[in-house]
């Protein structure tokens, strides 16, 4: 299937094919990190460049994704999909733990792949909870808000500390 490009998605993909046929750069790892969550229905080109360089591509679900959508993401997804536990913008809003336990067995109906769940896990007992009901935890804007309250001398070993609490909860099961 051939889909048309806008000219903002005809930069991705010139950007795409660069960081493709690049060593990862900061340039590159950023740009990655900014189009982590490249639809599924735009992700033709990009999915053959992933492949042939060896790395897997990670779609994101939301609590509001359809059904449809789901199927679409299981047959392209490979290594884990990521479960978007809430509804809105990282690192803001509660987690709902019923909420999760009811989705992932809906998921896990399409998908066949581990499911990592993300957004709204800030500390070691979300962490442990969450990890009860999916295959991975997936921690991001608690440690970027780590970062940013340390001085530069304790980045590193808050960070760790932080790191090593969600860990030590996580491998209580």
């Amino acid at each position: 299937m051939d889909f048309s490009f806008n000219e903002d998605q005809e930069m991705l993909r010139k950007t795409f094919r660069k960081f493709c046929d690049k060593e990862l750069t900061y340039e590159y790892v950023r740009w990655m990190d900014e189009n982590v969550d490249f639809p599924p229905e735009e992700s033709h080109e990009a999915f053959g460049h992933l492949q042939r360089h060896g790395i897997d591509p990670i779609f994101l679900l939301a609590p509001t994704t359809r059904d449809e959508r789901v199927e679409r993401v299981a047959k392209l997804a490979r290594g884990y999909v990521y479960y978007v536990s809430l509804k809105g913008v990282t690192g803001v809003g509660n987690l709902d733990l019923s909420d999760i336990e009811k989705k992932i067995p809906q998921l896990r109906k399409h998908i066949g792949l581990p499911i990592g769940v993300g957004f709204g896990i800030r500390d070691a007992a979300t962490a442990h909870a969450v990890s009860q009901l999916c295959d991975g935890v997936v921690v991001g804007s608690r440690i970027v808000q780590e970062i940013e309250k340390s001085d530069e001398q304790q980045a590193v070993a808050n960070v760790t500390k932080l790191v090593k609490e969600l860990r030590l909860a996580i491998d209580q099961n």
